[in-house]
Protein backbone atom coordinates (compact mmCIF):
# COMPACT_ATOMS: atom_id res chain seq x y z
CA UNK A 1 0.00 0.00 0.00
CA UNK A 2 2.92 2.47 0.75
CA UNK A 3 4.40 1.59 -2.68
CA UNK A 4 0.93 2.57 -4.12
CA UNK A 5 1.15 5.76 -2.08
CA UNK A 6 4.42 6.55 -3.38
CA UNK A 7 3.94 5.85 -6.89
CA UNK A 8 1.13 8.06 -7.21
CA UNK A 9 2.03 11.13 -5.49
CA UNK A 10 5.58 10.81 -7.71
CA UNK A 11 4.04 10.83 -11.24
CA UNK A 12 1.70 13.26 -10.13
CA UNK A 13 4.57 15.57 -9.05
CA UNK A 14 5.89 14.55 -12.33
CA UNK A 15 3.49 15.58 -14.44
CA UNK A 16 3.13 19.42 -12.24
CA UNK A 17 6.98 19.84 -12.53
CA UNK A 18 6.64 18.68 -16.35
CA UNK A 19 3.79 21.71 -16.99
CA UNK A 20 6.20 23.93 -14.12
CA UNK A 21 9.38 23.61 -16.53
CA UNK A 22 6.97 23.88 -19.88
CA UNK A 23 5.83 27.17 -18.55
CA UNK A 24 9.06 28.71 -16.86
CA UNK A 25 11.06 27.90 -20.61
CA UNK A 26 7.90 29.38 -22.36
CA UNK A 27 8.68 32.88 -20.21
CA UNK A 28 12.24 32.82 -20.36
CA UNK A 29 12.14 32.64 -24.58
CA UNK A 30 9.20 35.38 -24.31
CA UNK A 31 11.75 37.50 -22.24
CA UNK A 32 14.29 36.49 -24.84
CA UNK A 33 11.88 37.93 -27.51
CA UNK A 34 10.99 41.28 -26.22
CA UNK A 35 14.88 41.58 -25.78
CA UNK A 36 15.51 41.30 -29.22
CA UNK A 37 12.59 43.29 -30.38
CA UNK A 38 14.12 46.70 -28.46
CA UNK A 39 17.17 45.71 -29.52
CA UNK A 40 15.96 45.75 -33.28
CA UNK A 41 13.90 49.25 -32.50
CA UNK A 42 16.98 50.88 -30.84
CA UNK A 43 19.04 49.71 -34.65
CA UNK A 44 15.58 51.10 -36.44
CA UNK A 45 16.31 54.64 -34.13
CA UNK A 46 20.06 54.19 -35.08
CA UNK A 47 19.54 54.28 -39.06
CA UNK A 48 16.76 57.11 -38.81
CA UNK A 49 13.69 54.55 -39.94
CA UNK A 50 11.77 55.75 -36.52
CA UNK A 51 11.63 58.46 -34.75
CA UNK A 52 12.82 58.96 -31.06
CA UNK A 53 9.05 59.31 -29.96
CA UNK A 54 8.31 56.41 -31.58
CA UNK A 55 10.93 54.50 -29.84
CA UNK A 56 10.35 55.85 -26.37
CA UNK A 57 6.58 54.61 -26.84
CA UNK A 58 8.51 50.92 -27.77
CA UNK A 59 10.47 50.96 -25.18
CA UNK A 60 8.35 51.75 -22.86
CA UNK A 61 5.73 49.09 -23.75
CA UNK A 62 8.32 46.16 -24.18
CA UNK A 63 10.01 47.27 -20.64
CA UNK A 64 6.66 46.67 -19.10
CA UNK A 65 6.45 43.66 -20.74
CA UNK A 66 10.06 42.53 -19.28
CA UNK A 67 9.07 43.63 -16.15
CA UNK A 68 5.77 41.06 -15.83
CA UNK A 69 7.15 38.42 -17.51
CA UNK A 70 10.48 38.47 -15.19
CA UNK A 71 8.07 38.75 -11.68
CA UNK A 72 5.97 35.62 -13.96
CA UNK A 73 9.32 34.21 -14.00
CA UNK A 74 10.42 34.63 -10.26
CA UNK A 75 6.81 33.13 -9.10
CA UNK A 76 7.77 29.72 -11.14
CA UNK A 77 10.22 28.93 -8.95
CA UNK A 78 12.83 26.03 -10.73
CA UNK A 79 11.98 22.62 -9.59
CA UNK A 80 13.97 20.52 -7.47
CA UNK A 81 15.34 17.51 -8.80
CA UNK A 82 14.27 14.96 -6.23
CA UNK A 83 10.88 14.74 -4.21
CA UNK A 84 12.11 11.01 -2.81
CA UNK A 85 13.04 13.22 0.85
CA UNK A 86 9.90 14.98 0.67
CA UNK A 87 7.86 12.07 -0.59
CA UNK A 88 9.31 10.05 2.52
CA UNK A 89 8.85 12.70 5.38
CA UNK A 90 5.14 12.99 4.36
CA UNK A 91 4.63 9.52 3.66
CA UNK A 92 5.67 9.02 7.48
CA UNK A 93 3.01 11.51 8.57
CA UNK A 94 0.50 9.90 6.41
CA UNK A 95 1.56 6.65 8.42
CA UNK A 96 1.02 7.93 11.38
CA UNK A 97 -1.74 10.16 10.81
CA UNK A 98 -4.09 8.67 13.54
CA UNK A 99 -1.54 9.04 16.17
CA UNK A 100 -0.37 12.72 15.33
CA UNK A 101 -4.01 13.59 15.52
CA UNK A 102 -4.69 11.54 18.93
CA UNK A 103 -1.83 12.68 20.70
CA UNK A 104 -1.94 15.72 18.92
CA UNK A 105 -2.28 19.43 20.75
CA UNK A 106 -5.36 21.70 19.50
CA UNK A 107 -2.75 23.34 16.61
CA UNK A 108 -1.93 20.23 15.18
CA UNK A 109 -5.49 18.45 14.92
CA UNK A 110 -6.42 22.00 13.58
CA UNK A 111 -3.68 22.03 10.55
CA UNK A 112 -4.55 18.38 9.97
CA UNK A 113 -7.87 18.93 9.39
CA UNK A 114 -7.51 22.08 7.21
CA UNK A 115 -4.97 20.23 4.91
CA UNK A 116 -7.48 17.28 4.20
CA UNK A 117 -10.26 20.02 3.55
CA UNK A 118 -9.45 23.50 2.89
CA UNK A 119 -12.69 25.42 3.35
CA UNK A 120 -14.54 25.99 6.04
CA UNK A 121 -15.87 22.84 7.77
CA UNK A 122 -19.61 23.43 8.76
CA UNK A 123 -21.45 20.48 11.42
CA UNK A 124 -25.16 20.15 11.25
CA UNK A 125 -26.62 17.30 12.75
CA UNK A 126 -23.92 15.71 14.10
CA UNK A 127 -22.49 15.55 10.46
CA UNK A 128 -19.57 16.61 8.57
CA UNK A 129 -19.95 18.92 5.50
CA UNK A 130 -18.13 20.82 3.77
CA UNK A 131 -17.99 21.73 -0.05
CA UNK A 132 -14.55 20.27 -1.19
CA UNK A 133 -11.97 17.42 0.02
CA UNK A 134 -7.93 18.40 -0.68
CA UNK A 135 -7.84 16.45 -3.81
CA UNK A 136 -4.59 14.36 -2.51
CA UNK A 137 -7.05 12.95 0.66
CA UNK A 138 -9.99 11.80 -1.82
CA UNK A 139 -7.56 10.11 -4.32
CA UNK A 140 -5.92 8.08 -1.45
CA UNK A 141 -9.75 7.92 -0.07
CA UNK A 142 -10.72 5.92 -3.46
CA UNK A 143 -7.75 3.43 -3.42
CA UNK A 144 -8.22 2.11 -0.09
CA UNK A 145 -11.98 1.58 -1.02
CA UNK A 146 -11.08 0.14 -3.76
CA UNK A 147 -8.23 -2.31 -2.22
Amino acid sequence: MLNLYKKVLKEAYEIESKDMVGNRQKVVSQLEDCNTSLQKARKLLLDSDITADDYRMMKQDYEKRVVQLEEELIKLKPVSESIDTHLQAALKVLLNLKDLFNNGDIHLKREILSSMWPEKMIFNDGQLRTTRVNEIASIIYLMDRKL
